[in-house]
């Protein structure tokens, strides 16, 4: 094959523009920052990123469901403990009114200090969070208890029978609340009904159902603090899960990197690379094509 001169000139426009096409090409990723953008860039690469992405999406739904729940969760840990630190001022009244130097009229007053906690316990079994009521079950938009001459306790309940649960993973769903009828179903009674019949007790000078009452009230503190330490575990449970997502979002995060991103340290040597053999194939053209007929005479 005869070598002309039209051929050295063509190859060496080849390569000139291959050089620059390179050149530019690495100082798009300097400035996006992204060496792989599109399929084209690496398959591999790409594909890889888009998978991991595309899980990482997933979970920090799963994460945002944990939060959420979290905020719920916390917020019924706060009512149980509310609740107990009422119920123990209330175990401290009957103990108090079961004194037997106490009068119909002290005892009276006693009654109506247990009248007021029991409706600061009420209080606490309708809390709500951003207008859903953590007690009612699925049933959150209203208040789950309410006064009631001819319920239990006096006390009404329109909760469900379901309480509120998140998805935590594909196949992990956890518990965030408790359900009203949980709630007040202690081993010692209704737990409004507890509070009802110390509060009569007290109010008609009964001192054998006083004394009777420091048990039952201490049943209901028992299952309460029972209910704290369960909803306790799921906080946990939660807090775990969520550290877990946190701690595969940072090492997905640098999986990622290493597939897409820009090493500047490589891309810089390979721009300083190009840029020296372009000029090094300009130079050694310009050499070459100085040749004429007058160096052959």
């Amino acid at each position: 094959m005869r070598v002309t001169q039209n051929l050295i000139f063509d190859t060496f426009l080849s390569n000139i523009r291959n050089n620059r096409s390179e050149s530019a090409r690495i100082q798009d990723t300097l400035s996006s920052g992204k060496r792989v953008s599109k399929a084209s860039d690496d398959s591999i690469a790409f594909t890889n990123s888009r998978t991991l992405l595309n899980q990482g999406a997933k979970e920090n739904q799963y994460q945002d469901n944990i939060q959420a729940g979290l905020n719920q969760a916390r917020t019924v840990q706060d009512a149980f403990d509310q609740m107990i630190d009422l119920l123990i001022d209330v175990k401290q009244t009957a103990t108090q009114g079961a004194n037997d130097t106490l009068s119909a009229t002290e005892r009276s007053s006693l009654s109506t200090k247990v009248t007021s906690l029991k409706e600061a316990i009420l209080s606490q079994a309708n809390t709500e969070y951003s207008g859903v009521y953590l007690f009612g079950g699925t049933n959150t938009s209203s208040p789950p208890f309410s006064d009631d001459p001819l319920a239990p306790g006096l006390i009404a309940d329109s909760s469900t029978a379901t309480p509120l649960t998140i998805q935590a993973s594909d196949s992990t769903q956890v518990t965030i609340t408790v359900t009203g009828t949980d709630l007040r179903n202690t081993a010692s009674g209704d737990l409004f009904q507890i509070l009802n019949d110390l509060e009569t007790a007290l109010a008609t000078n009964d001192q054998p159902n006083i004394n009777a009452a420091i048990d039952t009230v201490d049943g209901a503190i028992e299952h309460v603090v029972t209910l704290a330490s369960n909803q306790g575990n799921n906080i946990n449970r939660l807090d775990y899960l969520s550290e877990q997502y946190e701690l595969r979002r940072i090492n997905r995060e640098g999986a990622v990197s290493e597939l897409v991103d820009t090493d500047f340290s490589e891309a810089v040597l390979q721009i300083q690379q190009y840029q020296t053999t372009y000029e090094a194939a300009l130079a050694v053209h310009s050499q070459t094509t100085r040749t004429s007929l007058l160096d052959f005479i």
